[in-house]
């Protein structure tokens, strides 16, 4: 399965597929991807890298990095939140492509924390299947 084809079976069809990071199913649940590379415990928390400002700002032409803010948003005003787990097949060459995911299993998104540089992480709050979550909704 493609990582589109993923987003399309749980509701959220990616805006692109190539350049997108994610996507907002109609009942306004935003589904991400995140980076196993990316991951570190913030207090009791495991969590997820949303942005790399250093990384990113300034490329205004970076449509994936502009509507991860816009995603960003949606979580701070309540929004519901998956994860998509990402593997890199390179984590040093941008951008980054897909070497696996895991398609079986989503993380649930939590909290979000900004860190001492300024960038925004997700808690992982738990996992639950694709299965699941397609047949609880």
């Amino acid at each position: 399965m493609s990582i589109s084809a993923l987003f399309n079976r749980l509701g959220a069809k990616l805006p692109n597929v190539r350049r997108s990071w994610g996507s907002v199913r109609d009942d306004g649940t935003v589904i991400l991807r995140v980076w196993r590379d990316e991951f570190k415990v913030l207090g009791d928390n495991g969590c997820f890298r949303l942005t790399y400002h250093s990384k990113f700002t300034g490329n205004e032409s970076n449509s994936g990095y502009q509507t991860r803010l816009e995603h960003i948003q949606l979580l701070e005003a309540g929004a519901k939140c998956y994860l998509v787990n990402c593997l890199a097949k390179n984590v040093d060459v941008m951008p980054r492509a897909i070497k696996e995911f895991d398609d079986r299993d989503l993380f649930i998104g939590g909290g979000l924390h900004v860190d001492e540089a300024g960038d925004t992480w997700i808690e992982m709050k738990g996992r639950i299947s694709v299965f699941e979550l397609l047949n609880r909704d």
